[in-house]
């Protein structure tokens, strides 16, 4: 738990944030990879302004910022959600568990109210999202785009044989 029990914290759950705490000391406050962000988090996957922050009595309130990989609470896609004690807040690959502040009675959201973004991936109505820029996680990138255009194979196929060809007709030579 952080040092200062009258900040909302995010604890790092998983990989190479895992057990690092971000205090929420400002409101709003915004966390993303870029410098301007209050809560810093290096990691390419995330937009440099991912996400917004803002403490309220009801919770901590969270508004994606139109970012590349997403905002998720409780492993569902949102645009923005109230946050509450114990929950899953995840920005792309970067996994927290979000702690209140002691003394604060929210429990963790059941079915938290959330604008989730439109058309979840995979539903009959909306298919799954194609990237339409390049993605940043090997996770988010779809089959069908993954190495296009970048078919050196044939080529250096061709002068390894047209190598292995000349060598011959030299030592024939001979």
């Amino acid at each position: 738990m952080s040092n200062n029990s009258k900040l909302w914290t995010l604890t790092g759950d998983g990989s190479w944030l895992a057990g690092q705490e971000f205090a929420v000391s400002a409101s709003p406050i915004e966390i993303g990879r870029g410098n301007q962000c209050g809560i810093v988090i290096p990691g390419k996957h995330l937009s440099r302004k991912h996400a917004q922050l803002s403490v309220t009595e009801q919770g901590l309130h969270i508004k994606d910022l139109n970012s590349a990989n997403g905002t998720f609470i409780n492993g569902k896609a949102v645009t923005e959600g109230l946050l509450k004690n114990g929950d899953k807040l995840r920005l792309d690959v970067c996994s927290f568990i979000v702690s209140a502040p002691q003394g604060h009675t929210s429990q963790p959201s059941s079915e938290p109210k959330t604008k989730f973004r439109q058309g979840q991936a995979g539903s009959q109505e909306n298919p799954a999202k194609r990237w339409k820029t390049k993605a940043t996680s090997p996770g988010n990138r779809h089959p069908t785009t993954v190495g296009k255009g970048h078919s050196w194979t044939p080529w250096i196929n061709a002068i390894i044989l047209a190598l292995t060809a000349a060598l011959v007709v030299w030592l024939l030579a001979l």
